[in-house]
C-alpha cells in the first residue's frame, strides 16, 4: 500500500494483532502472563494494536526481521515494536482516580517514576476530571513545578471556573469531547468559545466521533465551526454494536483531510498540542502530524 495516510487508517480501524507461536519482544506488554498490546513502528507511522489469536493483522517473524501482514497481503516489512511506557512511547499520563479513589498530590507525582527511562517526553497528561477540580488544579500546579513538560487536562463539561482554575495551575492543552454531534446545542458553542478565550486558539481539542448516522456534511458544518472559533477537532471512530467499525478508512481518511483544510484556513494546525490524543498519536490519526 503506497499511501501511508490510508495504511494507517486501516490500522486504525482494522482488529487485533496476531503473533507467531512463541514470540517474545522486551518492548511488548504483558498482562496476566500474556502479550497484550505492543507499539508498532512501520517507517514512519506507529500504531498501539492488541494482541490476540486470530487476529485481522498478522506479525511475522523471519530471524528477527518482522513484517505486518493481513491474510497474504503484505502491509509493511522492517516492522518494529517500540517500548510503551503506560500508554504512549513519548507522553505520560496520569490519572488521579485509581481503585476507586483519588491519589494524594505526593502520589500522584510519584506515578512519574513508572516512566523512567523514557528518552523523549513530549508532554504529560493529567487525566482528574472525575475527582474535585480544587485537587485536580493541584495536582497539575505539583507537575508544573517539578517537571518542565506542557501538561493537558480535560473536561466533560466545559465548566468555566474549573477551566480557568485548571489554566491558572499550569495547563496549557484542554481537551473535551463530544459524545453525539446532535447534542450540540448554543450553550456549548459558548462554553467552548470561553474555553478558546482562556486557553487560546490551537491550544484546545474537542473528540468527534464519526458515526453511520451523521452524514460528512454536517460532521464537517460542526468541523468548520469548531475551527472558526480556535478549537481543533479531534475524530474518531467508535465500534458499532455488530463488532464492527462505523466508517471505512476511505471515509474516515477523506474526513480528514477535509477537517486538514477546515484547520489550515483557520490559521491551526496542531503545533501547540504535545499532550492528549493531538501528542501521543498512536490509536487515531492527528491532521498535521
Amino acid at each position: 500500500m503506497s499511501d501511508i495516510l490510508e495504511l494507517k487508517a486501516r490500522l486504525v480501524l482494522g482488529g487485533d494483532v496476531s503473533i507467531p507461536v512463541g514470540f517474545s519482544h522486551p518492548n511488548m506488554e504483558v498482562r496476566g502472563g500474556e502479550p497484550h498490546s505492543a507499539v508498532l513502528d512501520l517507517g514512519g507511522i506507529r500504531v498501539r494494536k492488541r494482541v490476540s489469536d486470530g487476529g485481522q493483522f498478522r506479525l511475522s517473524d523471519d530471524g528477527g526481521s518482522l513484517a505486518l501482514l493481513e491474510g497474504d497481503e503484505v502491509l509493511a516489512g522492517d516492522v518494529s515494536i517500540v517500548r510503551m511506557f503506560g500508554h504512549s512511547p513519548e507522553t505520560v499520563t496520569v490519572s488521579i482516580t485509581r481503585d476507586g479513589r483519588d491519589l494524594t498530590v505526593d502520589e500522584a507525582l510519584a506515578v512519574m517514576g513508572s516512566y523512567d527511562g523514557m528518552g523523549t517526553i513530549r508532554g504529560v497528561t493529567i487525566h482528574g476530571e472525575r475527582t474535585d477540580p480544587h485537587h485536580y488544579a493541584a495536582v497539575v500546579a505539583a507537575y508544573r513545578s517539578a517537571h518542565p513538560y506542557p501538561i493537558g487536562v480535560g473536561s466533560s463539561d466545559l465548566d468555566q471556573g474549573t477551566i480557568r482554575m485548571l489554566r491558572g495551575a499550569g495547563a496549557v492543552n484542554l481537551k473535551t469531547t463530544v459524545r453525539d454531534i446532535g447534542d450540540i446545542d448554543e450553550p456549548f458553542w459558548s462554553r467552548l468559545s470561553d474555553a478558546v478565550e482562556v486557553f487560546g486558539r490551537g491550544m484546545v481539542v474537542c473528540t468527534l466521533y464519526i458515526t453511520e448516522d451523521v452524514s460528512d456534511d454536517v460532521f464537517m458544518r460542526v468541523v468548520d465551526r469548531m475551527c472558526s472559533i480556535g478549537a481543533m477537532p479531534d475524530a474518531k471512530v467508535r465500534r458499532s454494536e455488530t463488532g464492527g467499525r462505523e466508517a471505512t478508512p476511505e471515509r474516515y481518511c477523506a474526513l480528514l483531510r477535509a477537517m486538514a483544510n477546515s484547520m489550515s484556513e483557520n490559521g491551526l494546525d496542531g503545533s501547540g498540542f504535545d499532550t492528549m490524543c493531538y501528542g501521543c498519536r498512536l490509536c487515531m490519526i492527528v491532521p498535521f502530524k
